[in-house]
């Protein structure tokens, strides 16, 4: 009878206990996502491509030819779209994430990266690493 008891109690500890932590880490993870959605609010909207090392250029799978004048937009849920020079959009269901230095674009399974040169409230230098070679893309928020 006073094993059972034990077994109640050590089960009922662990219960209460680990419930407490993971919620804990769950609270901890959702103010950890809030502080990140605000320090990445600098890039949220349309930014138009005004200069680039290598023109045309292509993003990862759809946009084959991107051009002066092409978009990237930034929206605040995690979702980027991009236009090409004549205003269509050319990718599709990709989302991104600000690290550091660096955009990551994922879609699907794949993930492909901008590295950020440098960055202010009106423009933006990336760094497309591509397999035969890096060029630099400029942009300016519209």
């Amino acid at each position: 009878m006073k094993l059972n008891v034990k077994i109640l109690l050590i089960t009922f500890s662990i219960l209460f206990f680990g419930c407490n932590e993971t919620k804990k880490i769950e609270k901890e993870s959702l103010e950890t996502n809030l502080s990140k959605q605000n320090t990445d609010s600098w890039v949220y909207g349309k930014w138009v491509i005004y200069n680039s090392d290598l023109l045309p250029f292509s993003h990862p799978s759809f946009c084959d030819e991107l051009n002066l004048n092409s978009v990237f937009e930034f929206k605040n849920d995690g979702e980027i779209n991009i236009y090409n020079s004549e205003n269509q959009k050319c990718n599709k269901d990709q989302t991104y994430r600000i690290f550091e230095n660096e955009i990551d674009i994922k879609e699907y399974d794949m993930v492909f990266t901008y590295e950020i040169l440098k960055k202010s409230n009106d423009s933006l230098v990336l760094i497309r690493k591509h397999l035969r070679n890096n060029f630099k893309i400029y942009l300016k928020k519209q």
